[in-house]
């Protein structure tokens, strides 16, 4: 009689687990437009932790700003089409790295998949 107790538990825990998965994939259900607010933080988190050519990086900065006003709350798809330098371009702050572009995208996507969950 326990087993059946945890094995009902069990797949009460898996449904809701899967109903909440479902949930989150519908458009418009949870989410919405990006706030003034969650924008101002976004921008501070990429100034202060992404590690941009000072030249470069107001130009980028209000690049991200713009692309996060123009969200209507719609799920949106990107596709990364790689192109690679011929040499590593190392930024004041950033991490060293002794390989190559494609060996430090390699991490990178690495590193995402660890920390993705």
């Amino acid at each position: 009689m326990k087993r059946l107790g945890f094995n009902t538990v069990f797949a009460v825990v898996l449904s809701l687990i899967f109903v909440a998965v479902v949930l989150w994939q519908i458009p418009g259900l949870v989410g919405g437009r990006l706030t003034k607010d969650e924008i101002a933080r976004y921008l501070v988190q990429i100034e202060r932790q992404v590690p941009l050519p000072p030249d470069e990086k107001p130009a980028v900065l209000a690049h991200v700003r713009a692309f996060a006003e123009a969200d209507d709350g719609k799920p949106f798809y990107m596709l990364n089409l790689m192109r690679y330098h011929d040499k590593l371009r190392m930024f004041p702050g950033a991490p060293t790295f002794s390989g190559s572009p494609r060996e430090a995208n390699a991490l990178y996507e690495y590193a995402n998949i660890l920390f993705a969950f």
